[in-house]
Protein backbone atom coordinates (compact mmCIF):
# COMPACT_ATOMS: atom_id res chain seq x y z
CA UNK A 1 0.00 0.00 0.00
CA UNK A 2 2.51 2.66 0.33
CA UNK A 3 3.03 2.91 -2.92
CA UNK A 4 -0.63 4.27 -3.43
CA UNK A 5 -1.73 7.74 -3.40
CA UNK A 6 -3.37 8.72 0.50
CA UNK A 7 -6.77 8.41 -1.14
CA UNK A 8 -6.68 5.14 -2.05
CA UNK A 9 -5.08 4.14 1.35
CA UNK A 10 -7.41 6.07 3.08
CA UNK A 11 -10.26 4.32 1.91
CA UNK A 12 -8.57 0.78 2.24
CA UNK A 13 -7.90 1.45 5.82
CA UNK A 14 -11.46 -0.29 6.75
CA UNK A 15 -10.37 -3.31 5.57
CA UNK A 16 -7.97 -3.92 7.86
CA UNK A 17 -9.17 -2.59 11.04
CA UNK A 18 -13.08 -1.25 12.30
CA UNK A 19 -15.49 1.25 10.97
CA UNK A 20 -14.78 3.63 13.56
CA UNK A 21 -11.27 3.48 13.57
CA UNK A 22 -11.22 4.06 10.03
CA UNK A 23 -13.34 7.25 9.98
CA UNK A 24 -11.11 8.56 12.70
CA UNK A 25 -7.57 8.18 10.22
CA UNK A 26 -9.60 9.63 7.91
CA UNK A 27 -10.86 12.55 9.73
CA UNK A 28 -7.49 13.12 11.02
CA UNK A 29 -6.11 12.89 8.08
CA UNK A 30 -8.35 15.55 6.53
CA UNK A 31 -7.81 18.21 9.50
CA UNK A 32 -4.11 17.75 9.56
CA UNK A 33 -4.05 18.08 5.55
CA UNK A 34 -6.08 21.28 5.56
CA UNK A 35 -3.66 22.76 8.06
CA UNK A 36 -0.28 22.13 6.67
CA UNK A 37 -2.00 23.55 3.05
CA UNK A 38 -2.25 26.79 5.12
CA UNK A 39 -4.67 29.47 3.09
CA UNK A 40 -3.68 33.39 4.24
CA UNK A 41 -6.65 34.28 5.43
CA UNK A 42 -6.96 31.16 7.46
CA UNK A 43 -6.48 31.14 11.44
CA UNK A 44 -3.75 29.16 12.78
CA UNK A 45 -4.51 25.58 14.77
CA UNK A 46 -5.10 26.99 18.65
CA UNK A 47 -2.84 24.73 20.81
CA UNK A 48 -5.79 22.75 21.91
CA UNK A 49 -6.34 21.62 18.67
CA UNK A 50 -2.77 20.79 18.29
CA UNK A 51 -2.62 18.98 21.27
CA UNK A 52 -5.91 17.24 20.38
CA UNK A 53 -4.60 15.88 17.14
CA UNK A 54 -1.25 14.87 18.68
CA UNK A 55 -2.84 12.46 20.70
CA UNK A 56 -5.43 11.30 18.26
CA UNK A 57 -2.45 10.38 16.29
CA UNK A 58 -0.69 8.66 18.99
CA UNK A 59 -3.98 6.72 20.05
CA UNK A 60 -4.69 5.72 16.89
CA UNK A 61 -0.89 4.89 15.87
CA UNK A 62 -1.16 2.30 18.91
CA UNK A 63 -4.58 0.94 17.45
CA UNK A 64 -3.07 0.43 13.62
CA UNK A 65 0.42 -1.11 15.19
CA UNK A 66 0.56 -4.98 14.68
CA UNK A 67 0.00 -6.90 17.87
CA UNK A 68 3.54 -8.02 18.68
CA UNK A 69 2.26 -10.08 21.94
CA UNK A 70 2.74 -13.91 21.83
CA UNK A 71 -0.43 -16.21 22.93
Amino acid sequence: MPECKMRAQLLAVSRFVDLETARRVSALWYALSRVAHHDDYALAPTATELRDWHREATHLCAALMPSTETP
